[in-house]
C-alpha cells in the first residue's frame, strides 16, 4: 500500500461511503488516486447464469427446483444457504444439522450449496432433506442464478465480499454467519449498519469467539439448543414484518449500487478517469 501508485477498489461506494471516502483520502495525502469500480459482475445476469450453470453438475435440477418452488411456495419464500467454496464448520458440523432441522420445523425450502472440500453430509442429513421434499442438497451451485430467482428470499453466507455483492444486486437481504477475514466486519457493517440482515451469534466457536459481544452485550454459549432458538428467533424476523423491513430498505441500496455502472454513476466515471490516466 506504501509503495503502489494508486487502487482500485472492487467495491460499490454506496455500499460502504465512510470506508471508499476514507481510502480515497489516505491515499489522497500522498497524491496518489483510488478508483471506485464496484460492483463488479458479469455485465448481465443472463451472461452469469450460463457460465455458471456449465460449471454445476446439478444445474438443471436446481433451475427445475427453483420453478417448482416458486409455484408452490411463492416469492421470496426459499432460504439459500451457502458459506462458500471454501468454509464449513469442520469442528462443529453439528450446528450446520441444527440449523437445517429449524429450518425444516418451520416448513422453509431451501438449498444447501455445501462447496468445500471439507463439508461431508452424512446419510442421515441426506435421507433427512430427501424425506422433507422441500430441501436441495448441492456441492456446488450457480449462485447469481439462485440470487437473481424470485422465490429465494434469504441469503444465509460466511459474508466474503463477493457473495455480499452479489447479493446486494440481486436485492436478497442476510442472515450471517462469518468465519474470519473480512466476513466478521461485512457482517457487523450488513446487520448494524445497514441493517439488512441478521447475524448468527451462538454459533461463534473458539476462546475469542465466547467472548462477550461488546456492541450487544450478549455472550454466546454455542449450545445446540441456543443455536436452535437463535435460528428460530431469526427465521421467525426474516418471514416476518421484520424481514419485510430489511427488503424494503435494501431494495433502495440495491437500486444506488446498480446505478454506479449507468450513465452518472460514479463507478463509470472513475473507471474512466482511470483509463484517461494510463
Amino acid at each position: 500500500m506504501e509503495s503502489c501508485d494508486g487502487a482500485l477498489l472492487i467495491t460499490a461506494e454506496p455500499y460502504e461511503p465512510e470506508a471508499v471516502a476514507a481510502v480515497k483520502n489516505w491515499f489522497g495525502k500522498t497524491g496518489r488516486p483510488a478508483y471506485v469500480c464496484g460492483p463488479l459482475l458479469p455485465p448481465t445476469s443472463i451472461i452469469a447464469t450460463a457460465k455458471e450453470k456449465q460449471q454445476s453438475t446439478k444445474a438443471a435440477e436446481i433451475q427445475e427446483f427453483l420453478d417448482s418452488t416458486l409455484k408452490t411456495s411463492g416469492e421470496n419464500s426459499l432460504l439459500y444457504i451457502s458459506l462458500g467454496t471454501l468454509f464449513w464448520p469442520v469442528k462443529t458440523p453439528e450446528h450446520m444439522w441444527a440449523l437445517l432441522d429449524v429450518v425444516i420445523e418451520r416448513n422453509i425450502p431451501f438449498i444447501l450449496s455445501h462447496a468445500s472440500p471439507m463439508a461431508v453430509v452424512p446419510d442421515e442429513i441426506s435421507e433427512k432433506v430427501k424425506s422433507y421434499g422441500k430441501g436441495l442438497l448441492s456441492p456446488w451451485s450457480p449462485q447469481q442464478t439462485i440470487l437473481e430467482h424470485p422465490v429465494t428470499g434469504w441469503y444465509l453466507t460466511h459474508g466474503g465480499h463477493n457473495g455480499v455483492t452479489e447479493a446486494v444486486c440481486a436485492g436478497v437481504p442476510f442472515i450471517l454467519w462469518p468465519f474470519g477475514g473480512d466476513q466478521p466486519l461485512n457482517a457487523v457493517h450488513i446487520s448494524e449498519q445497514l441493517k439488512v440482515g441478521y447475524e448468527l451469534i451462538e454459533v461463534r466457536t473458539g476462546v475469542a469467539g465466547r467472548h462477550t459481544i461488546y456492541r450487544n452485550g450478549r455472550t454466546p454459549t454455542g449450545t445446540i439448543d441456543a443455536i436452535k432458538a437463535e435460528v428460530c428467533d431469526v427465521l421467525t424476523k426474516a418471514y416476518g414484518p421484520d424481514g419485510a423491513k430489511k427488503r424494503e430498505r435494501l431494495a433502495a441500496l440495491t437500486r444506488a449500487v446498480m446505478h454506479e455502472w449507468e450513465e452518472g454513476g460514479s463507478a463509470l466515471r472513475e473507471v474512466k478517469a482511470f483509463t484517461d490516466n494510463l
